[in-house]
């Protein structure tokens, strides 16, 4: 007999879109999440399952169908629901990045999503869902994803179509499909409210999940501009006034302002928070709101505590008190270890347990506690130093080091294009010229040592799990080297310090390497090794190699 809970969802969202989880860590983790508060989990599978009309889809680590039932059977058994997520529309790079299955893309450069006039599209992912609920057996819900496909109809030959009817094209079959299967299907948001016409057709049964990582209270300074854009971007974030007023289009300040506008507004320009859960509830939605732990603007190996403790709390009070639950989302791509997000976790369990306000010091020791067994009272400044990075002034987002970047500089690298200088450019206009940005980076590798001190100073007074800190500790060492990098490259000394550097990458990839070998399994490891320094070892190795070159041809002139 199951013995989940049937009141309002509180979920974690394990997202496997990078790294694969070891199984018995997996298996543990559920059992901490279930000590916290929480009734179920979000699993974002990808390519960790084995399809079997698709085996060249599964990952190296991907587990056995008896494996992953096993594991959701022990959930189930622990009074956690397991709620599966199959992406079916946008994010689909698991299937359409893959040379076999490129004839499902929209175009041939377009391989983030499906193309939905395919034959062939809504066959493969009914396919994919039904294998997925006949090995996890869910009992409520199944999430199909649907958010952020904002290049449909980027090609010539589906522009005429338009983005919403390609989207409903693809979407509405499969909310259908998945009720048929005697499931709730979730939703995110996005892709709703950005397309008015589109939310009216969503069929009711869709349970929203309305995700707004940057919201950090009640009130808020900004808005999300769904769907609309500003010359740059694509749901522009904006204060009231100009900015508003220029972004803002009629058909969304009726459909979606109107619910973030109020005389507060006009006073003070703040906007009401999570104005899109009280307009899709309007529209006759169930809502679940979403916080994050690890999102878009994060660095590499650290996630930025100060956004996401108070993301996490409010988000949760909101969809708790008012909605139809809250889930902690967690994104992989950000390459932060998810040990790294739990204080923000814990945010959004103490806002479930009914704390009063928002108090992220005593968020910090309430976790400690949980996890250390004591209170810890340098934990909050550590985590604190750790997350603040070298960002400009201006954009706060803009950190350096942020995930994401490297895999992208290793890619123009090796296709010929070496965009360091560029970057530096770039730097040094962001934070106000060269001598502004290395004392920058001078002060962020102060801040570092002093998170390191604070962090190892905690590890000795933990009563239990000190060995979760090994996880901060590493990531702050990868930032630190990172600025450790830029500042040779910015004085012109890689040539002369590429062997110490490369030894430093080299010594903290082991160490890496044998961290998270205690949570991923081998080729899991290996993938977020290579994340993390892939980029860096290229470049020193290029320049090791020129040097060595050039040795080899100066002796050979001198015996000449």
């Amino acid at each position: 007999m199951s013995h989940c809970s049937r009141g309002p969802l509180l979920a974690y969202h394990i997202d496997l879109k990078r790294a694969m989880w070891r199984l018995d860590y997996l298996a543990d983790f559920v059992l901490r999440l279930r000590g916290w508060g929480f009734n179920a989990v979000l699993l974002e599978i990808e390519d960790k399952f084995r399809f079997s009309g698709h085996p060249a889809l599964a990952h190296p680590d991907a587990p056995s169908h008896e494996e992953w039932r096993a594991w959701a059977q022990a959930c189930e058994s622990a009074g956690i629901e397991v709620i599966p997520l199959v992406q079916s529309l946008g994010h689909f790079e698991f299937v359409t990045a893959r040379s076999e299955y490129a004839s499902l893309r929209e175009a041939p450069d377009l391989a983030g999503h499906l193309d939905p006039t395919n034959p062939a599209a809504l066959p493969l992912v009914r396919g994919l869902i039904d294998e997925v609920v006949d090995v996890f057996q869910p009992r409520r819900y199944f999430h199909i994803g649907g958010d952020e496909t904002q290049q449909l109809g980027r090609s010539s030959r589906l522009k005429r179509f338009g983005m919403d009817a390609l989207y409903l094209q693809q979407i509405v079959p499969l909310l259908r499909h998945v009720v048929r299967r005697g499931l709730r299907p979730l939703l995110w948001h996005d892709m709703g409210v950005s397309l008015p016409k589109t939310l009216q057709k969503i069929p009711r049964t869709t349970l929203m999940v309305d995700w707004d990582y940057q919201i950090t209270g009640p009130r808020s300074s900004t808005l999300h501009v769904w769907g609309g854009h500003d010359g740059t971007r694509v749901n522009p974030l904006v204060t009231w006034g100009p900015d508003y007023e220029r972004v803002a289009s009629p058909t969304f300040r009726r459909t979606l302002g109107r619910f973030a506008e109020d005389a507060q507004t006009r006073r003070d320009g703040s906007f009401r928070g999570f104005f899109c859960t009280d307009a899709l509830r309007a529209h006759g939605f169930g809502v679940v709101t979403a916080s994050a732990n690890r999102s878009a603007g994060d660095q590499m190996g650290v996630p930025d505590f100060g956004r996401h403790h108070a993301n996490c709390f409010w988000s949760a009070r909101k969809g708790l008190s008012e909605g139809a639950g809250h889930i902690v989302t967690s994104w992989a791509v950000r390459h932060n270890h998810p040990e790294t997000g739990h204080p923000a976790t814990f945010a959004a369990i103490l806002a479930a347990r009914g704390m009063e306000g928002f108090d992220s010091g005593a968020i910090c020791r309430e976790w400690a506690i949980e996890t250390f067994g004591v209170a810890l009272p340098d934990f909050a400044q550590a985590i604190d130093l750790a997350s603040r990075g070298l960002r400009p002034a201006k954009n706060r987002d803009r950190v350096y080091g942020r995930a994401g970047t490297w895999s992208k500089r290793l890619r123009a690298l090796q296709g010929g294009e070496d965009l360091l200088e560029a970057d530096i450019r770039s730097l040094c206009a962001e934070h106000g010229g060269l001598a502004k940005t290395r004392a920058q980076i001078a002060r962020a590798r102060r801040e570092f040592a002093r998170a390191v001190l604070l962090f190892r100073r905690c590890r000795r007074q933990a009563k239990r799990n000190a060995h979760l800190l090994e996880f901060w500790l590493e990531g702050v060492a990868l930032q630190d080297f990172y600025l450790d990098f830029l500042q040779a490259a910015m004085a012109r000394r890689l040539p002369r310090e590429a062997v110490r550097l490369d030894r430093r990458a080299r010594g903290l990839m082991a160490d890496t390497r044998e961290l998270f070998a205690r949570t991923y399994p081998v080729f899991s490891v290996e993938q977020e090794v290579q994340a993390r320094y892939g980029y860096h070892l290229e470049y020193l190795g290029r320049i090791l190699a020129l040097r060595k070159a050039g040795s080899a041809g100066s002796k050979s002139g001198t015996r000449k």
